[in-house]
């Protein structure tokens, strides 16, 4: 890992959100921004069935569960937009402003 780049990821609050293209629910055809979500379905108004939830790669929901095969790459653990990352940069820049 290059020690200049996590910290410059930092300063400017660079962050992998949890979107729908990383989560283990989530079924897309590939090359397709738009697929569908295997935990979310709703009642069709003109069919009598019900229907998985159409999704955007870009989309989120409250469900959101990392898919343990999702490529983060070497900074994913830290760029993963969660609580615990969200504290670190708190905690860094209360640190930094005390000096």
């Amino acid at each position: 890992m290059n020690e200049g780049k996590l910290p410059a990821y930092t300063r400017i609050n660079f962050r992998i959100m949890k979107v729908c293209v990383l989560c283990l629910h989530r079924s897309f055809r590939p090359g397709k921004a738009w697929g569908v979500c295997k935990e979310h379905d709703y009642k069709h108004t003109r069919h009598d069935e019900r229907r998985q939830l159409t999704i955007h790669v870009a989309g989120t929901c409250g469900d959101f569960k990392l898919d343990p095969d999702a490529r983060l790459g070497q900074y994913g653990d830290h760029l993963l937009d969660t609580a615990k990352r969200r504290k670190a940069i708190a905690d860094l820049k209360t640190s930094t402003l005390r000096k």
